[in-house]
């Protein structure tokens, strides 16, 4: 059994470097979001043809069954895989030993967590479905963690191809499904098909690169080095996924099937638009744990950078779809009756895509157990929300506890942020967002009436309006633009892959 060595403690003898880093997330951000725009427009495509094909109470159930399975997922990981991420980006050199431990860890606690997954699925009666949800929660679980050595690398262009590509092969295994008549079971297994083709292609892409070396091993000692840390982040995942999926289970206890259906494809778009702020924080993360290990100065400017950057996406986003809900609730093809939620749930945007900005920066400072203490203040407060509002306001009650709970989270979030010494200067970098937010808000006020193809063109209208607003205001600084310039050459010096290369 090979022992990982301890990363060298020496700040000046460690091998970190920030050269390069801002720009470096900057081209990833670009190359990783636009891949992420297109699979999960593909992917919405895909969950909504299945929602209309197998009905509210039948993708009420689907929905059910994958919300357990994402419930009892966090046990496969326990915090070791953001440590993963974390470590790997401040010693690359360690990187495949670590993968070789943690692969080795999830093999032992995937029989534990499929025991857990058989009791559970008993509670809705759907027990019938252990199979496909259980291979449905391993492969996501590795797939995850492959996906993870690329984000501790920032070497993310294979990353965008495995995204684009996991999701096309999703939305043709759907329409196969739907045009040849398969029950509720196959879409569960698509779900399957995609993350183990994921799995395949990360293994070539890392091994054919010289990303990773491959090697068995299970180091016991690295994993009790790291279990303080990482069961602090565990903890964490563990309430943060409650706090995110315990209203489907809370709502299928109180009201029906299809009352679940209505408010799950409901809350899809509000889902889909929230891999922005996840990939920038997937993205920034690695380079803000450097920056506070080798240059802790640089870490307030980089944090006020993400969060000028996650404001300015999520400001419009919430404006646009609180004021076209309708529009979009027709032209996506939602259920009539998830309408009202999804009005609801777009007040929600601006608070969640906020809250990334501290949840990268305290982990990156090592703070996991204040965000752990966080976390679980914001699992309880939505936990009796939910019980609070769901038996008597169904979906609809469940659909305000989510909003709710994310502007909780927001203040409590920048206070404990603050109080660590990262005091960003809020009103600085948001007032131009804001003003240019209210000028789209102005000009889609004449136009909420229009629906079909024209809601479209005004949808895109608007955003244009938005972006003119943002350049008038002058709102990316000179550093900023200098920044965006450097991230779209591709440096002449970076050569081939190879192992441990940061």
């Amino acid at each position: 059994m090979t022992s990982v060595p301890e990363p060298r403690s020496d700040p000046s003898t460690a091998p970190l470097t920030t050269a390069g880093l801002g720009s470096r997330a900057v081209r990833n951000t670009l190359t990783v979001l636009a891949a992420r725009v297109a699979s999960r427009v593909i992917a919405l495509v895909t969950i909504i043809a299945i929602g209309n094909y197998l009905t509210d109470t039948g993708f009420g159930q689907m929905q059910t069954v994958i919300t357990y399975a994402a419930l009892v997922n966090v046990t496969l990981d326990l915090g070791y895989g953001t440590l993963y991420v974390r470590e790997g980006a401040r010693h690359p050199e360690l990187l495949s030993a670590y993968l070789a431990t943690l692969l080795s860890f999830k093999a032992l606690s995937a029989v534990a967590s499929v025991a857990v997954l058989a009791a559970v699925l008993v509670i809705p009666g759907l027990e019938n479905l252990l199979l496909p949800a259980s291979l449905l929660m391993i492969t996501a679980a590795y797939s995850n963690l492959l996906r993870s050595s690329l984000y501790a690398l920032q070497r993310l262009a294979y990353e965008a191809v495995a995204i684009v590509l996991e999701s096309a092969l999703l939305l043709g295994l759907a329409v196969w499904g739907i045009t040849t008549h398969q029950g509720l079971a196959f879409f569960v297994w698509t779900y399957v098909i995609s993350y183990s083709c994921t799995i395949v292609y990360f293994t070539v892409a890392l091994a054919a690169h010289r990303m990773i070396r491959f090697q068995w091993g299970c180091d016991l000692g690295l994993l009790r080095r790291w279990f303080g840390t990482a069961i602090a982040v565990g903890f964490t995942s563990i309430v943060t996924t409650v706090y995110f999926k315990v209203d489907v289970p809370i709502l299928q206890q109180y009201r029906s099937y299809d009352e679940v259906g209505w408010y799950t494809l409901a809350y899809k778009p509000f889902e889909a638009l929230l891999f922005l702020p996840f990939t920038l924080r997937n993205i920034v993360f690695p380079v803000l744990s450097v920056y506070y290990a080798a240059q802790s100065n640089r870490l307030g400017l980089a944090t006020e950078k993400l969060y000028r950057v996650l404001l300015l996406m999520a400001w419009p986003t919430a404006i646009g779809l609180f004021m076209m809900t309708s529009q979009a609730n027709t032209i996506l093809r939602l259920y009539p009756q998830s309408e009202d939620s999804l009005h609801i749930l777009a007040i929600g945007i601006l608070f969640v895509f906020m809250d990334n900005t501290f949840i990268a920066t305290l982990l990156a400072m090592n703070r996991q157990n204040l965000f752990f203490k966080i976390a679980l203040a914001g699992m309880v407060f939505n936990v009796v929300l939910d019980f609070a509002l769901i038996p008597t306001h169904g979906y609809l009650g469940a659909s305000w506890a989510t909003v709710i709970t994310e502007a909780f989270l927001c203040v409590v979030g920048w206070w404990c942020l603050r109080r660590e010494g990262v005091s960003l200067r809020l009103w600085h970098l948001s007032w131009r967002i804001f003003v240019a937010g209210g000028v789209m808000a102005a000009f889609l006020i004449p136009f909420m009436h229009v629906h079909g193809a024209a809601a479209l063109g005004v949808m895109a209208a608007g955003a244009a309006v938005y972006a003119i607003a943002i350049l008038a205001l002058r709102t990316a600084d000179a550093d900023e633009w200098s920044l965006i310039r450097r991230a779209l050459r591709r440096p002449a010096d970076q050569g081939p892959d190879t192992v441990g290369e940061p």
